[in-house]
């Protein structure tokens, strides 16, 4: 019992380092930028292909990232949070503007 007590304060302990690391991130980058461009990813296509990643590419915190980024923007008012296709961003990359001055 008390192996187990020690191994969920771990995980507890890691857990709550990825949340505080993905609040200060979000954070940042509200504050630093005007817009917020999300790309939409199917992450669940991504791991079943064959990129070599499986299941490392669910468990990478993405979703949490974005979830956490969304709780930001909302707490500033004058910050949209954009939602972009694929297609955009290869069409963003390929003109002048670029990704940088959106």
């Amino acid at each position: 019992m008390k192996q187990l007590k020690k191994i969920h304060k771990i995980h507890r302990h890691i857990a709550n380092q990825r949340l505080d690391h993905l609040h200060k991130k979000s954070t940042e980058i509200a504050n630093q930028y005007d817009v917020v461009c999300v790309e939409s990813l199917n992450l669940r296509a991504m791991s079943n292909k064959g990129f070599g990643n499986g299941k490392a590419t669910l468990d990478n915190g993405y979703g949490m990232f974005l979830c956490e980024s969304r709780q930001m923007v909302s707490k500033f008012p004058n910050l949209p949070l954009l939602w972009i296709s694929k297609s955009t961003v290869k069409r963003l990359e390929n003109s002048r503007m670029g990704l940088s001055k959106l």
